[in-house]
């Protein structure tokens, strides 16, 4: 090879490495989360859970993020197909186990509660309802009353988003609901307290995760990012941060 060549190599070389640090983290996620996870307007981050995490990853990565939300439906094909670098705010058992991604650890737990009005009876187990309608989110699954609603010991009455569902309850038209204990007190925060809504049992929980695709070239890379922030304290900080809302 002559010296012209080989600098033009180095050349390319150096310019192919340049870009592929200074291309951004991306980060998908489900865009029907609601506030706190994720603070959107017009499809565009402004606040939120998503947001932080995001900055957090890119300054231990040293390079810029970008995120990309879409419906949950299509975020399950594009976490199929690979072409990100972190998929958030999602636990292992709401994807098929054959999903080609491999899981950081456990950054927050989301727990979904039982939610009533101020002066509404707070039940000590959830048999002591049995027979009521809930206000629940269409297309959620909510493993432990699946059940339940099944052999209509209790029934559902869904809303679009966990916002709607809350204010059916907060306008009576359910006694109860089940909601995201997250969403829940981001809710309440600006309201007197009087009218904030209540909660109570905890229906289940889950531990929410980043994976990153599992046949991407700097996966140990990445997922070593997500370990550093744990052993920083940033999710617990995190999740009390919004907790206290």
């Amino acid at each position: 090879m002559s010296r012209t060549m080989l600098l033009r190599h180095l050349i390319t070389l150096f310019i192919i490495g340049s870009e592929a640090q200074a291309a951004p983290l991306l980060i998908i996620a489900n865009e029907g989360r609601q506030a706190p996870a994720i603070i959107s307007n017009h499809g565009n981050l402004t606040g939120g859970m998503l947001l932080e995490l995001g900055q957090a990853l890119a300054q231990e990565a040293k390079q810029s993020v970008k995120y990309q939300l879409f419906p949950r439906k299509r975020l399950e094909r594009m976490a199929g197909q690979g072409r990100f670098d972190y998929v958030c705010l999602l636990n292992p058992a709401w994807l098929p186990a054959t999903m080609p991604l491999r899981w950081g650890p456990a950054m927050l737990d989301e727990s979904n509660v039982l939610l009533f009005r101020s002066g509404t009876h707070s039940p000590a187990s959830i048999q002591e309802i049995y027979g009521e309608t809930l206000s629940t989110v269409l297309g959620y699954r909510y493993s432990s009353l699946e059940t339940l609603f099944q052999q209509g010991q209790l029934k559902r009455s869904d809303a679009l988003t966990e916002e709607q569902l809350m204010r059916k309850v907060q306008a009576g038209r359910e006694h109860y609901g089940i909601i995201n204990r997250f969403s829940l007190r981001w809710f309440n925060r600006s309201l007197p307290a009087e009218q904030r809504l209540q909660e109570g049992l905890v229906i289940n929980s889950a531990s929410l995760h980043c994976a990153v695709p599992a046949k991407h070239p700097q996966a140990n890379i990445l997922l070593g990012h997500l370990q550093r922030l744990q052993d920083k304290g940033f999710f617990h900080d995190l999740q009390s941060r919004y907790l206290k809302q």
